[in-house]
């Protein structure tokens, strides 16, 4: 992450975007990414607005690295789980579950229910218990979490039901009733 001194540099990176060689484009919305939290809303708006999937797969690609400091953007990453393009879906998928518990709801309605398995598998394994520095004891989940996971562990996709059964684990022995 550059930093916040670097968001100075948006305006100017952001008008690089509309340069006609795509090496250029390309490198302003790597750099976009790299400036840190303050970039949530260019790479939002590139995310939504793009017509080359690779444009919105490196978009979603900056959301993802920022983590949880891409929140605000959750609501355009779960619509851009129904892009045209798998590798946009996937990429959004995994910006998602990079922003950890604020995505749960999207992850456990959206993502679990996804017609490719490979999103349910993603959304699965995003919807693990985030780690907390030395918890006495684990932490429940809130139980549409809980509940979609455990529907997961009956999905047809064998990659999603071992996502969904490693992700339940580690909310504790109190999901085994999950685990049917």
């Amino acid at each position: 992450e550059l930093g916040p001194k670097a968001s100075k540099a948006l305006d100017t990176l952001n008008s690089s975007l509309r340069d006609p060689n795509r090496g250029v484009r390309e490198a302003a919305l790597i750099a976009i990414g790299k400036v840190g939290s303050n970039a949530v809303s260019y790479l939002e708006r590139i995310l939504k607005r793009a017509r080359f999937w690779k444009v919105r797969w490196r978009a979603a690609q900056g959301l993802q690295n920022l983590g949880p400091a891409a929140a605000p953007a959750r609501n355009t990453l779960r619509r851009r789980l129904q892009d045209p393009t798998n590798e946009v879906k996937e990429k959004s998928a995994e910006a998602l579950a990079a922003i950890g518990p604020k995505a749960f709801p999207i992850l456990a309605r959206s993502g679990l229910k996804h017609k490719w398995w490979r999103i349910r598998q993603i959304a699965a394994l995003g919807l693990k218990q985030p780690t907390v520095k030395a918890p006495k004891k684990p932490m429940r989940g809130p139980a549409f979490v809980l509940r979609g996971l455990e529907n997961a562990t009956r999905d047809t996709a064998q990659e999603v039901r071992e996502a969904a059964a490693h992700s339940l684990s580690s909310y504790g022995p109190e999901t085994i009733p999950y685990l049917r």
